[in-house]
């Protein structure tokens, strides 16, 4: 059902992408913004979750949240990379993810211009487009691309000057600008690590799941387990594990 919704979902964006002329608001009370097909998208997903499960509770960046009646729960992000989008820079995705209880149980991205779909089951792997995808096996950080990232929401808590640190400290570093996108680079390998400040549960949820089954780790900022149900903006490190002592350790010192 969600592979369906996501592929259905893709091809709109897409066709609205090409298109061009995009046009959007920012969002009441922050710095990030929103648009109508932002909200178009979110919605075409929620009805297809509530036609088929309409006890499991929902959790989704534009609104369209609501409690469940069991302990299953929905994480939507319907294009994560907005200002990508907008300004024509193929560089975003869409993300759904399903917990149990605080378990995640599948991640699925999607990356509407170049056709793919990253998924993953718990203890099943991680796939792209139906291939198994494993993490880099780089040893040294300084061998590694690594990828920043922070939202709008985080920058009055000054992580874009925590990013800026980093930029410092780390030898090849990339800005891409869909958190979503940056973990299916770690997942597939082409980069080691990505680390994030400032994001919300939907933004990171697929992403999880798809990381850890792919072979590698993610944590918070502190290498605790990631609460995706707290509510509170969540600073994020993923990697391939070989790296991530040393990332932590770097950044613990910003």
């Amino acid at each position: 059902m969600a592979d369906n919704l996501i592929k259905q979902a893709s091809r709109r964006i897409k066709e609205v992408y090409l298109r061009g002329g995009i046009d959007a608001v920012q969002k009441e009370g922050g710095r990030s913004i929103v648009t109508e097909l932002d909200k178009e998208i979110e919605g075409f997903i929620i009805k297809g979750i509530r036609d088929n499960f309409p006890q499991d509770g929902i959790i989704a960046e534009e609104g369209g949240s609501k409690n469940g009646q069991n302990d299953f729960k929905w994480f939507i992000d319907p294009i994560d990379g907005t200002r990508n989008f907008v300004f024509g820079i193929p560089f975003f995705s869409i993300s759904i993810a399903l917990t149990q209880g605080q378990e995640l149980k599948f991640g699925l991205i999607s990356d509407p211009v170049q056709g793919i779909i990253f998924e993953a089951e718990r203890g099943k792997g991680a796939y792209k487009n139906n291939v198994p995808i494993k993490t880099s096996s780089i040893l040294k950080l300084g061998d590694a691309i690594s990828l920043l990232g922070f939202t709008a929401s985080g920058v009055d808590l000054g992580h874009d000057k925590k990013t800026a640190k980093l930029l410092e400290r780390l030898v090849r570093v990339r800005i891409l600008g869909s958190a979503a996108l940056n973990f299916c680079l770690v997942a597939e390998g082409h980069v080691a690590s990505a680390i994030g400040f400032g994001f919300h549960s939907w933004d990171i949820a697929a992403g999880i799941i798809i990381v850890e089954e792919a072979g590698g780790r993610i944590t918070n900022d502190r290498g605790e387990s990631v609460d995706l149900f707290n509510g509170d903006l969540v600073s994020v490190v993923a990697s391939n594990g070989t790296v991530h002592d040393k990332l932590l350790s770097i950044i613990s010192e910003l």
